[in-house]
């Protein structure tokens, strides 16, 4: 599919997107622009991509049939298909059935107390259309201006129409919360975590966006999103970063939480569980570990290593609500200057259990193809040849083939024959062959128990889409 029909993206944010990304790859860019007609050339060593964008009444068309690297045009139309969030564009909708009346309205409800930090959604009805329909209700994002209609009928299907890429996203979980129950769990640390950063995150009241470099004006949501889909952004705020915690970190945990589940009785035969996570961060594979963990109760001793200095403000909650089977440690220097220093002679390694939790995806943005296969080949040679028999390496990043699979891939070349098992996994989300990697996880939805005030704040995510790369040392 090399075009794109009525995508809900305003122009001139999807140029300065297409920028952003050109950035990132090296590309050198030519841009024609007219009132309603766009051409981009993307130039970098082989021939050049292009792309026709159009303004249509209904959106942007996106037209890359046209030049001489289709195979370029494809990568750049596969790109713009997912920063929209739309797969099914001819269709522009997303269904649900069998949406009872009772967790209908308490979709309405959860979207009306919806804050997200700083913004609110206004909920309008329409006239219905037809005797079918119960119900049509327009959503609106009174920051952005962005809109979504909703449609329930009399057969308990729920629409959403003119699906956006961020009012969309958020309406979309919230529905998934009210009508994918499951059993409920409490997870140890984690509320305790999140309650800490969310009373930072109010007490700030936004003093320091006043002060800060960053472009988000106080939109903290949408920031996280322009990072986490590609964009040279760094997490340097500390309302960032509090704000991220609560919204992301009972999604990433569980996923760890669920990856170690089938590593079970390899983990039940450790003395201790030793972990070193590499580039950690804010530690959500720590509160998936504790979760695990419940059953077990063994001693975890967690080496946290990460360059930002500024997750030191999260790391400090941690340290104070983990009790004392914990022995945490974090390091704000380079991986392999701290493994020179707790291992000098090259002697076998402590740790058991090595994470790179949503850290190669990362990587990528600032380095090429060859530093990163150095890079890997220095995590082998320093660290991995010295982990202990039964050792694990869990890589858990988005299930992306061009962002983060071709990584693993590359990882797998580095590894001697017969030295290490792989295993590879990814959350059963969506149908599409593109994401199958490896074994299918069926249980996607997040178990765990999300008090009210942060789930009416934040909205969560809930649904597991990761694609896991495993290495077990033999």
């Amino acid at each position: 599919m090399l075009n794109l029909k009525n995508i809900p993206i305003d122009k001139n944010k999807l140029i300065e997107k297409l920028r952003k990304y050109a950035e990132l790859r090296e590309f050198t860019v030519d841009i024609i622009e007219r009132d309603n007609f766009c051409e981009i050339k993307f130039y970098n060593n082989q021939p050049a991509g292009l792309l026709r964008i159009y303004l249509t009444r209904k959106g942007v068309t996106v037209d890359g049939n046209t030049g001489k690297n289709k195979k370029l045009n494809q990568e750049l139309i596969s790109y713009i298909n997912e920063i929209t969030s739309v797969k099914e564009i001819k269709e522009k909708r997303i269904n649900f059935k069998q949406v009872s009346f009772e967790d209908f309205e308490e979709i309405l409800q959860k979207i009306s107390v919806f804050s997200d930090g700083n913004k609110e959604f206004t909920i309008t009805d329409l006239q219905c259309n037809n005797p079918s329909e119960r119900r049509r209700i327009v959503v609106k994002d009174n920051q952005s201006k962005e809109e979504v209609k909703l449609t329930y009928y009399t057969n308990l299907s729920l629409y959403i129409h003119g699906f956006s890429w961020s009012i969309g996203e958020e309406i979309i979980n919230i529905i998934c919360k009210v009508t994918d129950k499951v059993n409920i769990r409490r997870i140890n640390y984690l509320n305790e975590v999140v309650h800490d950063c969310n009373e930072a995150y109010i007490v700030d009241k936004g003093e320091e966006c006043n002060i800060c470099d960053n472009k988000c004006n106080g939109e903290h949501s949408k920031y996280l999103k322009e990072i986490h889909f590609g964009d040279r952004k760094r997490y340097n705020c500390d309302r960032i970063m509090n704000y991220y915690f609560p919204k992301y970190s009972y999604r990433y945990s569980f996923e760890i939480e669920k990856i170690l589940n089938y590593y079970r009785d390899i983990i039940n035969q450790f003395q201790d569980i030793h972990v070193l996570s590499v580039g950690c961060g804010p530690c959500t594979e720590l509160m998936g570990i504790a979760s695990f963990n419940s059953q077990n109760k063994k001693t975890v001793k967690y080496n946290g290593i990460d360059l930002n200095h500024k997750w030191k403000s999260i790391h400090d909650r941690i340290i104070n609500k983990f009790d004392d089977s914990y022995k945490l440690n974090f390091y704000y220097k380079d991986v392999f200057q701290f493994i020179n220093q707790i291992n000098p002679q090259k002697k076998q390694l402590h740790s058991n259990i090595v994470i790179f939790q949503y850290v190669l995806s990362d990587m990528k943005k600032y380095k090429s193809k060859d530093e990163i296969y150095f890079l890997f080949k220095r995590f082998h040679d320093e660290i991995f040849q010295y982990l202990p028999k039964g050792a694990l390496v869990v890589c858990n990043d988005i299930n992306h083939k061009e962002k983060v699979r071709d990584l693993y891939d590359l990882f797998e070349t580095i590894l001697p024959q017969g030295e290490y098992h792989i295993d590879k996994y990814h959350f059963i989300t969506k149908t599409d062959s593109y994401y199958k990697y490896g074994n299918g996880i069926v249980e996607t939805r997040v178990p765990y128990y999300i008090p009210e005030y942060i789930d009416n704040r934040y909205n969560p995510w809930i649904t597991c889409n990761s694609a896991a790369f495993i290495i077990r040392k033999v």
